[in-house]
């Protein structure tokens, strides 16, 4: 008797829904959409309701322009409408959009709530794919990894979803991406491809600085290879357009809580923020920034530690705190820091230091790119957003893609210094050595003239 006075109070609720114009799927729908104009919202700062109380509260939708900035406390409730006019059966799929936490009711013309596969930017959605024998008659049967939904042939249906924001990097928008299933599948393909390369520039360059610390041993080819480790493990858990490939594949994330929020941030933000610390200490011991800059190591040390903290308090505490204080305070340091580098990298050259030329050469695009993925977190839109979104451009235009791409950029011109570096130390240690010789056989020549010298006095 519950499950049906359930049922009717939720189809009573749905006949009452706001009235709102739908967003017609068409032949000219493109594959990544958005209903921007016919969208109501619903804030529930008690982020308690379920759908079925939330439909009872209709009065209380109200246009996105009326919403107040997001609130990480709260959770919102987005009501839209589709129609499919095309002759056939059509697939949606609603991506995260930057919320932390998705969960979305399809509503038809009988008026139940049917609820989809939960989703979410830190949610995360692991793909049961990957644990399937495919010769197995059961594969069939396995669930999607994506939070899809059907239309039928002239099918209207309501689209009422609840989303939960993070206060590290909250929501932006209320317009949720809709993407065409079946065709976004096929163009995956290419940014999977693209992760694949750069993911295999890491490796091998993971290798090769562990293969010169080991031949050479040097603290710089060291401290190298282990940057190139964790920006190999770093962009495995970045969200690219596609998904987080180690949460998808590999590691079972979704869902799993990690005090006030998911599990996928603090994995995800660990990697990010070791990166950059690894970095630091790599680009202090090329440079020996200790002896030929010793305000530059004490700042690379309070880098480290203002980083270490400010991780704790981004996975730890939950708040609400704006967006441009809590991440240019630490962005600016980045950027003086790595403009000081510059700045050491080049005295050091003028004063013989030729290695230092190639990582003056290598930190440039790390630079830009890396300010370029600072400033999106504090708010301000990349330069990339110009290009056309197309192939390479419609990768570049995700914050995360971009400051990988840097980071290879980055590693390989690197590569070059630290060979470069490894070959002016060689020459450093032939000429300390030839130079060693050469005194070694001058007080030989002295030497042997003194004691001719007592001789000759001896026999007169």
């Amino acid at each position: 008797s519950d499950v049906c006075s359930s049922d009717l109070v939720a189809s009573i609720s749905a006949q009452a829904l706001p009235a709102t114009e739908p967003l017609v799927i068409t032949t000219d729908t493109p594959i990544i959409t958005a209903e921007k104009k016919h969208l109501l919202v619903f804030e529930d700062s008690s982020a308690r309701l379920t759908v079925n109380e939330v439909m009872e509260q209709t009065a209380a939708f109200k246009p996105v322009s009326e919403i107040t900035p997001v609130n990480s406390f709260s959770q919102y409730w987005i009501l839209q409408k589709f129609r499919n006019s095309l002759p056939h059966d059509h697939q949606l799929r609603i991506d995260p959009t930057g919320w932390s936490s998705i969960d979305s009711y399809v509503i038809d013309d009988t008026g139940k709530p049917t609820q989809l596969k939960p989703s979410g930017f830190y949610r995360v959605s692991y793909s049961p794919l990957v644990e399937v024998n495919p010769f197995l008659p059961g594969s069939a049967k396995t669930l999607s990894q994506f939070t899809v939904f059907t239309l039928s042939p002239g099918q209207e249906i309501f689209l009422l979803t609840r989303v939960k924001s993070g206060g590290n990097q909250p929501g932006k928008t209320f317009s949720l991406g809709i993407y065409d299933h079946v065709k976004f599948l096929e163009m995956r393909r290419y940014g999977i491809y693209i992760e694949g390369a750069l993911l295999g520039v890491l490796l091998a360059l993971t290798i090769f600085g562990l293969f010169s610390a080991y031949n050479n041993n040097d603290k710089a080819s060291f401290a190298y290879s282990v940057w190139m480790l964790t920006g190999f493990v770093q962009i495995m858990s970045t969200y690219m357009p596609e998904g987080p490939r180690v949460a998808e594949f590999f590691i079972n994330m979704e869902d799993i809580r990690y005090r006030h929020h998911y599990l996928f941030y603090p994995v995800f933000a660990l990697f990010g923020y070791l990166q950059a610390v690894c970095y630091a200490i790599f680009a202090a011991t090329f440079l020996n920034v200790k002896k030929h800059a010793p305000w530059l190591y004490k700042l690379t040390i309070a880098y480290v530690i203002i980083y270490a903290l400010h991780y704790l308090f981004t996975s730890n505490v939950q708040h609400n705190l704006p967006q441009k204080p809590l991440w240019l305070s630490v962005g600016s340091l980045t950027l003086v820091l790595l403009l000081s580098f510059f700045a050491v990298a080049f005295m050091r050259y003028r004063n013989g230091h030729s290695a230092a030329r190639f990582f003056m050469f290598a930190i440039v695009p790390y630079l830009i790119f890396r300010s370029i993925f600072i400033l999106g977190l504090a708010g301000v839109p990349s330069p990339f957003t110009l290009m056309e979104p197309v192939g390479v451009g419609f990768l570049l235009q995700n914050p995360s893609t971009a400051q990988a791409i840097g980071l290879c950029c980055e590693a390989i011109i690197m590569a070059l210094a630290v060979i470069s570096r490894t070959r002016w130390l060689q020459q450093q240690l032939a000429t300390n050595m030839e130079e060693q010789k050469n005194l070694v056989e001058n007080q030989n020549r002295v030497l042997e003239a003194t004691v001719a010298e007592q001789i000759g006095r001896a026999h007169v």
